[in-house]
């Protein structure tokens, strides 16, 4: 099935044309107060801007970034099909609060499955992303105009979240490692589960520190997507791959990620 993908949200659309879509102007001032319901722009036509779309590839997995500047910068995947036999990542910027966007520059070539970009507190953006299941980082100083070469690192894993920076500094990177998935309804010890890297040197090097979540009921959890609430709680949304209309679950760690509930 081919699918229409936003940044907002994703939903499968039969027979539509994989594209990338962002609802325009949906970005409120950083100090604005949230309101109490997410606002839908979902019905917004005029608000809905085709970011790139392009027929004779498939084009997925976005990620965005504000930069103070008001600058946004899209990180997206380019590849032939979902499960690709080749890829590139690309970037576009805008300036309009994603009205419109500038011509897609290519960041790298290399077989990255699911690229993540943050940018941190000293400044740096940083991209993440898996080749098989060895992971690679590339640097920016300058709000994303250059880039590092890439950066081969410990963490081993599939689909990783953006990388989240604690308080204290501490850059955390969870990925899915196992064989679980749709074909799955029960557990195995090789279930897909969550496990949890850590960095406390600014990304240079990176160490596994545990389990986030592991799979012993459905056998097909991974995809794990982290936010640091306002007091520092750490939330963990988790994907449920086994189907059969089982819940996705989520997690909750108060300490730092050292300890996550059942």
């Amino acid at each position: 099935m081919k699918s229409t993908t936003t940044l907002r949200m994703r939903r499968a659309c039969a027979g539509a044309v994989p594209m990338i879509t962002l609802l325009a102007g949906c970005l409120a001032p950083l100090t604005a107060a949230l309101p109490n319901k997410m606002l839908s722009l979902d019905k917004a036509h005029e608000r809905h801007v085709i970011l790139t779309r392009d027929d004779d590839v498939y084009e997925g997995f976005p990620d965005l970034c504000l930069l103070p500047s008001g600058k946004l910068l899209c990180l997206y995947r380019e590849s032939d099909l979902h499960a690709f036999n080749w890829t590139r990542t690309l970037l576009r910027e805008s300036d309009d609060r994603g009205r419109t966007w500038q011509e897609r520059r290519v960041l790298t070539q290399m077989k990255m499955n699911l690229p993540r970009i943050t940018r941190l507190s000293d400044g740096r953006l940083v991209v993440n992303g898996d080749v098989g299941h060895t992971n690679y980082l590339f640097w920016s100083n300058d709000d994303g105009k250059t880039w590092s070469k890439p950066q081969k690192t410990a963490i081993r894993g599939a689909c990783p979240d953006r990388i989240v920076e604690l308080k204290d500094g501490t850059l955390l990177c969870n990925v899915e490692r196992g064989s679980g998935g749709l074909s799955q309804r029960v557990y195995r010890p090789d279930a897909l589960n969550l496990y949890q890297y850590r960095s406390t040197d600014g990304g240079k090097t990176w160490h596994e520190f545990g389990l986030i979540f592991e799979d012993k009921i459905w056998g097909g959890c991974g995809e794990g997507a982290t936010v640091q609430l306002a007091d520092g709680t750490l939330v963990c949304h988790i994907r449920n791959s086994a189907g059969y209309a089982y819940p996705s679950p989520k997690t909750f760690s108060r300490d730092g990620g050292k300890t996550w509930s059942p």
